[in-house]
């Protein structure tokens, strides 16, 4: 039985931006849109007793793309529309070399280390 779901947020949980045909997050609350499939996924998994954790890279805010305001609001409309167990989010640009960055695992053991009790369910 799966117990803890650890999903991206740009282009899984909400949609994506295209700016000069290029993908990318959004930038301003106005821009964040859910995804329908996300919808569909959260409504067959809730009251399930799953913990859903929302792992994602976010270098606009080290590029000043994006202000923390704006990936708060972006956060908080989650959180209220959404039962999420936490959400972490990596600031860092590519040339950083944090161990937060996806691909390397920091956000996801930082979150099994918080919500310990949680992670023994799957250890």
């Amino acid at each position: 039985m799966i117990k803890n779901i650890f999903l991206d947020r740009d282009g899984i949980i909400n949609e994506v931006v295209y700016r000069n045909s290029k993908i990318e997050s959004p930038r301003f609350i106005n821009e964040f849109r859910v995804k329908d499939d996300f919808k569909n996924f959260y409504t067959s998994i809730f009251n399930k007793h799953i913990c859903l954790f929302i792992t994602s890279n976010q270098p606009d805010i080290s590029r000043k793309l994006i202000t923390m305001e704006e990936l708060e609001l972006m956060n908080n409309q989650l959180i209220n529309d959404f039962e999420f167990t936490d959400i972490q989010y990596c600031p860092h640009d590519d040339s950083d070399n944090c161990e937060c960055r996806k691909p390397k695992p920091g956000m996801i053991l930082n979150l099994l280390e918080k919500h310990l009790t949680i992670a023994n369910n799957i250890i």
